[in-house]
Parts: structure tokens; C-alpha cells; sequence
């Protein structure tokens, strides 16, 4: 039976074209009735909308109910004609994004030939037949209320109802955000309120924010953003824009003044500009957008650096007594980098070289690694880092970039009365200088993050009968990532240590900064999305009915490479530092650790050599020196949904229907999935296989742990990760009433009732099925002897 319901759902999908998709069109209806409160079927009502002149008719029903299903957002005229009545004309009627207007209607028999004209304010509360909770953002306020960095998203997290990136109490997964209809988040990673693609304040024309959805056409989440893009009008308009935030406006920190640094560089510019007009009156438009920006910052940074005395092997320190900085309980250097005699000295100040102390640790790295690395370091000007003798603070301001180039492009276009489409396009571009593994030191070599993105939306609407009307919606996002390591850019490959072998390696001090950051290595991602959507709106009587369905085709390919630039740790290793003591060196005291470890750091003494190996992609994967992880993960979705909007009285509306969504099991392109053999019952490993085997000592009933590969491609692809989940049917009521006793549509009451199944990110599938055991592994080479950068052979083999 469970099957058989699957197929009856997909024949539906079918039916109805393939999907459907949450659309940003408004919809406005109501009741037409006399003087004496019959309703009346048979009146003409047109919708025409103010900007663009298009107009839409439809024709009231045997209840006098009419309906327009699917608007375009602005602000419209209704007119309401019928022979031997009076015209009636409401003016100023504001549609905005996914509105339901309830406008009704009263007409009066005509004594003599004329009009009778209502004028509705813009801000008037007529959503009054749909039982969600949300907020409308206009346009004309996106535009001008100040934005720090013009991004309209900003202003969603001021509404209310939303605690950060939390709305309605939901955690951050549970937002869907989307723009002409089209979903614009990151795909791979829960990010909360978030688009691959910037919203630029001058693109949008209006945003909903809806906190608690009683809706059936509202899903992959319980929280909804939906964004709608500017469109021409039958007016050219056109703007130019120039924002500058310039760093003489600012002031400077109290730390930075301490330091004696100059106040941080915020340079930023966002320039562009945007026209918007017909290119054939009454029936196609266009708006088009440049936004740039170009921006500049400089942020204070401390690296500790050796100090001049400490890159020659002399180590200072006054017995009796901890070093420390100017900060320390008993500083042993003043601001300048003076040593400063504590009370609590037992002598004066000692300086001892620690070279030919320890026989297998006689002097310099005969590599001339380390003393390459050490002529990239400046000498110390902070005091207050490090131990103030021989290791401190060297404080700059690091310069960082973020330039973004960003083209929007929209069509609309009306073929006739009854079919009409729109497209909208957007390209973008972003390179971020240190925005990735930045420098550590000036002479450093910095990462760079570089993105770029695509959008694509397109929405046909075709009346198909006059009380018939269907929406098709497609679209895609791309958004690309590229974190791009200091070695792979400029000077910084020539700047990586290498063996006699010529590969190249981090090496990791234990005093200072690294001259070349090793907290990441390069990685990158695209997960594009992809969404055909189809959906149908009629009307019966007063009963509202709208039914569609959704696919959607979600990927994300991210490779990394962590570790597989070998690390070399500098340390004591397999013998510990000789000939550097409390008994060698009268006095040394607490200070016998730095001065070891700055013997380590500057002989090239290593503790170890860590290197990374990530399995091939194919159905036998065999371990490679610099093979980085790559995977592709992909996952099918689709929903279906029936709802019916039902016209109890003209002003109190029950909203009652049924969703049902589908995520599928992801499945990795390459056949890199693994999983445990038997499931979730492997967890057990040799307890047995389920909770009543754990914790029971000496009970034996299972087996070994084991990992597989499944899914398609791999040796198992009849095998997934996990079954599918065929049960997330959704059901949803609501109800709401505009209470009339205190002013008509001046009071809504809304009660709702709804369920919501959310995708859970390909992160975290990512993280559990693809960094198990046989698809990667880390080799630590050390050696029971004495192992330094001299002696390094790579690449290890992986164990």
C-alpha cells in the first residue's frame, strides 16, 4: 500500500506538470454583493496595475466570489461593472509579495450613468483570509532606511517573531529562504537567514517574512523569507548610487591607541546604478542593475616574533624569577622592550646561549630552514605578548580586501490577457584578499577567498479557463567557492620549505608565529540547486482550492585537503633536550621550558611529521601522496500539496489542507559513501547489536565494527546510507476572522495549525559518511632516535 501511494503521488506530479513552487505572486478576491446583501454573480471585475498598465479581468461566480490567483506584487485599480449598476472603482489597492487580499464589493443600481470611486490607503490591513503570521518590507523602506552594506537581508532580522537566525523558535535549519521563487541558500551548510547571492538593496521590491506558515504551499522549513525582485514599469526610472564609509569619520579603539597603532582602515565603496522602463507599453519590461563595491580594511594584529638577542641563541632571563611581559604580574621588560629588574630577582640579568650545550642540537638548522624563516620576521615593537625577553609582540595593521561585482537583469513580458512571463538573471563575482588563512606576519604570503555566483528564474502564468489558472516556475542557483591557500598564490610557493626530494612541507614552530599559517589548507565547493515547480488555483463556489507539487535536484561537490601538506612539529621527539636545566644554568628556574624550546625551534629538532592520504575515487580506492578529498554528494526532493480556502462568510476564512515532502537519501557521485554493514545495529560493534547488548561486561553478541561502501557507483549500489522516509505528510488548518467589531479589517483573529519536514544539510552527511576509515587516514611519523628538518622523507607512506 505504501508503494502503491508513492505512485499515485507521482502520477499526480505528473499531471500537474511537475512541481510547485512558492511563489511570490499575490492574490486578491472577495465578494460582490448588492445594496441588500445578495450576492451576485455575473460582474465584470478588472485588476489593472497602476505601473505597467497590464490589466486582468475576471467574472464573479454563482456565489458572487471573484478571484484573481496570481498577481504580479504592486499596487493595483479594481473596477467592477455590471449593466444597470453603478461602476464601482477601488483605487490604490497595494498587492504585495504573496499576498491574500480579501477585497469586497458592493454595488448599487444606477439611477443615472456614473462611477463610484474608493480610495484604499497603501497600508491598510486587508490580509485578512490567510491564518500566517508575517511581515511585509516594503520596497520604498529597503531603499531608504541605512543598510550597513546595503544588503536588504539585514533588515529581515529586525522583524518580529525572530531571535537571530531563529524564527518562531525554530532552529536556524528550519528557515527557507527564496527570491522570485527560487530557494538562495547555501545548500551544503545550514547558514540561517543567507543567499549565495547578494541582495542588493536596490534589487528588491518587497520581502515577507513569515514566522508561523499555515500553509501548504509553504515548506522546507517552518520559517519563510520569500524576496521579490524590482520589475519595469511603463516609466523609465533610474538611479545612481555611490555609499562611502571612510576611515577619517572613525574613531580609534582604546587598544589601539595603547598599542600606539593608528585607528583600523575601513575603506569601503558600493557604487552602481539601476534603470528600469518599458520596451514595448502596456506589455514587456525590463530592469536592469549594476552593484559594486571595492573595499579596504586594515585590522590591528600581534604575531609573536623573536626577539634580537633570541634569533642568535642567547637566552635571557633574570634568576629567581618568571619571565613576562609588561602585562604580566611581574614584568621583566618595561614598554620599550627594556629588561626591567623585578623586586623579586636573585640576580641581575642573565644571558646564556644555549648552542653547543646539547650534542645533538649543536646550533642552527643545518638546513637553513629555520634561519630563512626567521629573516621574514620583524623585530618585536609590543611588549605585552610573549614572555618579553626573548620572544614578544610584533603589532601591524594587515591589509584585507572584499570587491564584489554584481549584474541583475529581469524581463517581463505579456503575451496576451491570459499568458504572461518573467525572467530574472543575476552573475556575480567576489575576491576577498586574506579573506582566507590570512598573513601572519607583513613579509607573509596570505589566502584569498574568490566566489562566484549564478541565478536563474523563470515563471510562465496562463489563465486556462475562467476559473482556471496555472503557475510554472523553474530556476537554478550556482554559487562557487574557492578558499585559495598561501601557497598556492604568488611568492607563496616559493616560499614553502621543501625536503632534498623537493616536496614541499609546514613547518610548525612552538614559540612564534608561523611565517606560513598552517590552521587550514586549500578547499572549495559549488552546490547548486536546481527546481521545476507547477501549480493549479480554481475556484467552486467559495471554496479557494490550489494543489501543486515541487522537484528539486540538490548537489554540493566540496573537495579539501586538510593535512595532506605535510606538517613538520617541531619538538623534542625521540630524545629530550640536553645540557639545558635547572643544574646546567644556575638560576633558570621556571624559565628552563622556553629556553628549551627556543633551542628546539632554532636547531630544527622535530617531534614529528604528520601527513594526510585520501582514498581515489573508484570501487578498489587505494591511498595517494596529495590526493585531496573530493565529494560529491547528491539528493532528490519533491512535495505535493492540496489546500482549499474556504469563504465561510466574506470575512472569515478557513484554511485547511495537506502537504507531503520527500527528501531522498543522498547518495556521492564517486561511490564514496560509506556505512556501517548491518546499519545502525554496527554501532554495537562486539556488545551485539542493539541498547539491551551495551554496557553489559563479558556479553559478547556481536561482531567487529565494519564500514562499506554504498550507493551508486560503489561495490554495493543496491545499498543506501539509510532507508527512505516515505511518512511526512503535513497536515495544515487555519482560520481567520476579521472580527468586524471594531472597525472593518481593523482587527484579524488567526489561529493555525501545521506541520513542516526540513532538509538536514549535506554538511553533516558529508562529515559522517565521508571521512571514515579507508577513504582517509593520517600517518605521524616519529622516530625512537632523533628526527630533524634535515631528515625528512616524504611523502610518509599511509599506514
Amino acid at each position: 500500500m505504501k508503494r502503491l501511494a508513492v505512485i499515485s503521488f507521482c502520477i499526480f506530479v505528473l499531471t500537474l506538470g511537475s512541481a510547485n513552487a512558492q511563489g511570490t505572486n499575490a492574490r486578491i478576491l472577495g465578494t460582490v454583493t448588492d445594496a441588500a446583501g445578495a450576492v451576485m454573480p455575473g460582474v465584470s471585475v478588472t485588476a489593472q496595475n497602476t505601473a505597467t498598465g497590464v490589466l486582468t479581468s475576471t467574472t464573479t461566480n454563482d456565489a458572487g466570489v471573484y478571484e484573481f490567483p496570481s498577481l504580479q506584487s504592486g499596487v493595483y485599480r479594481l473596477i467592477a461593472s455590471k449593466s444597470g449598476f453603478q461602476t464601482f472603482i477601488y483605487d490604490d489597492v497595494a498587492a504585495s509579495v504573496s499576498a491574500r487580499l480579501n477585497v469586497s464589493i458592493e454595488l448599487t443600481v444606477a439611477g443615472i450613468t456614473q462611477d463610484v470611486e474608493v480610495v484604499a490607503p497603501l497600508d491598510s490591513a486587508l490580509m485578512t483570509n490567510t491564518a500566517s503570521v508575517g511581515k511585509v518590507i516594503e520596497g520604498v523602506r529597503i531603499r531608504d532606511l541605512p543598510l550597513p552594506g546595503r544588503d536588504a537581508l539585514g533588515l529581515v532580522l529586525t522583524q518580529p517573531g525572530l531571535v537571530g537566525n531563529n524564527l518562531g523558535g525554530a532552529r536556524i535549519g528550519a528557515v527557507n529562504v527564496t527570491r522570485d521563487g527560487i530557494n538562495v541558500m547555501d545548500q551544503r551548510i545550514n547558514l540561517g537567514v543567507n543567499s549565495v547571492v547578494f541582495t542588493s538593496s536596490d534589487l528588491v521590491e518587497e520581502m515577507r517574512v513569515i514566522t508561523s506558515p499555515a500553509d501548504t504551499e509553504l515548506g522546507r522549513g517552518s520559517g519563510q523569507i520569500q524576496i521579490l525582485t524590482r520589475s519595469g514599469t511603463n516609466n523609465f526610472h533610474g538611479t545612481v548610487f555611490e555609499s562611502n564609509r571612510n576611515t577619517a569619520l572613525t574613531a580609534n579603539s582604546f587598544f589601539n591607541n595603547r598599542s600606539g597603532i593608528p585607528r583600523d582602515d575601513l575603506i569601503r565603496n558600493q557604487f552602481g546604478g539601476a534603470l528600469g522602463g518599458p520596451i514595448i507599453r502596456n506589455r514587456t519590461f525590463f530592469y536592469f542593475l549594476y552593484d559594486g563595491q571595492r573595499q579596504v580594511t586594515r585590522d590591528a594584529v600581534t604575531s609573536i616574533v623573536y626577539t634580537t638577542d633570541a634569533r642568535q641563541g642567547v637566552f635571557r632571563f633574570f634568576p629567581g624569577v618568571r619571565n613576562g611581559n609588561t602585562d604580566a604580574a611581574v614584568p621583566t621588560v618595561d614598554l620599550l622592550g627594556n629588561p626591567v629588574r623585578p623586586a623579586t630577582a636573585t640576580a641581575s640579568l642573565q644571558s646564556v646561549s644555549l648552542f653547543g650545550r646539547d650534542a645533538i642540537r649543536p646550533g642552527f638548522d643545518p638546513t637553513g630552514t629555520v634561519q630563512r624563516l626567521i629573516s621574514f620576521m620583524p623585530l618585536p615593537n609590543d611588549f605585552r605578548f610573549g614572555d618579553g625577553l626573548n620572544t614578544s609582540g610584533y603589532s601591524w595593521r594587515r591589509r584585507d580586501t572584499d570587491d564584489r561585482d554584481q549584474f541583475d537583469i529581469k524581463f517581463d513580458h505579456v503575451f496576451n490577457e491570459d499568458h504572461r512571463l518573467s525572467f530574472s538573471h543575476t552573475r556575480e563575482r567576489e575576491d576577498l584578499d586574506n579573506g582566507f588563512m590570512p598573513q601572519s606576519l607583513p613579509a607573509s604570503p596570505g589566502g584569498k577567498l574568490n566566489t562566484k555566483g549564478t541565478f536563474f528564474s523563470l515563471h510562465l502564468s496562463s489563465v486556462l479557463s475562467p476559473s482556471l489558472l496555472n503557475d510554472f516556475t523553474a530556476g537554478a542557483q550556482r554559487a562557487r567557492l574557492r578558499f585559495l591557500a598561501p601557497w598556492e598564490l604568488g611568492s607563496g610557493a616559493s616560499l614553502l620549505p621543501k625536503t632534498a626530494g623537493g616536496a614541499g612541507y609546514l613547518p610548525v614552530m612552538t614559540l612564534v608565529n608561523d611565517v606560513i599559517s598552517s590552521e587550514s589548507d586549500p578547499q572549495g565547493r559549488i552546490s547548486p540547486f536546481y527546481v521545476v515547480s507547477d501549480k493549479l488555483s480554481w475556484r467552486s463556489g467559495r471554496h479557494g482550492m490550489k494543489a501543486g507539487g515541487e522537484a528539486r535536484f540538490v548537489s554540493t561537490n566540496g573537495f579539501n585537503s586538510f593535512d595532506v601538506m605535510p606538517r613538520a612539529y617541531f619538538g623534542a621527539g625521540g630524545r629530550a633536550v640536553a645540557g639545558v636545566s635547572a643544574t646546567t644554568i644556575v638560576g633558570i628556574g621556571r624559565n628552563v621550558g622556553t629556553a628549551q624550546n627556543l633551542l628546539i625551534d632554532l636547531s630544527g629538532s622535530l617531534n614529528g611529521v604528520v601527513q594526510a592520504f585520501n582514498a581515489t575515487a573508484s570501487r578498489n580506492p587505494v591511498f595517494l601522496a596529495g590526493e585531496g578529498k573530493q565529494r560529491t554528494w547528491r539528493q532528490r526532493e519533491f512535495s505535493l500539496f492540496f489546500q482549499d480556502d474556504f469563504q465561510v462568510r466574506p470575512r472569515l476564512t478557513l484554511n485547511l489542507g495537506i502537504r507531503y515532502d520527500f527528501y531522498g537519501v543522498p547518495w556521492e557521485g564517486n561511490g564514496q559513501a560509506a556505512a556501517l554493514v548491518g546499519g545502525s545495529a554496527g554501532l554495537f560493534g562486539v556488545s551485539g547489536t542493539d541498547w539491551a547488548d551495551l554496557y553489559r561486561p563479558g556479553h559478547l553478541a556481536g561482531s567487529l565494527t565494519q564500514i562499506q561502501l554504498v550507493g551508486k557507483n560503489s561495490a554495493n549500489p543496491s545499498s543506501k546510507l539509510y532507508k527512505n522516509d516515505w511518512n511526512n505528510f503535513a497536515p495544515v488548518a487555519g482560520l481567520s476572522w476579521s472580527i468586524p467589531y471594531f472597525g472593518q479589517d481593523k482587527t484579524v483573529l488567526r489561529v493555525g495549525y501545521s506541520v513542516s519536514y526540513q532538509r538536514e544539510a549535506l554538511r553533516l552527511i558529508d562529515i559522517a559518511s565521508g571521512d571514515q576509515p579507508g577513504l582517509n587516514t593520517e600517518t605521524t611519523f616519529t622516530s625512537a632516535q632523533y628526527l630533524d628538518l634535515g631528515r625528512i622523507q616524504l611523502p610518509l607512506q599511509p599506514l
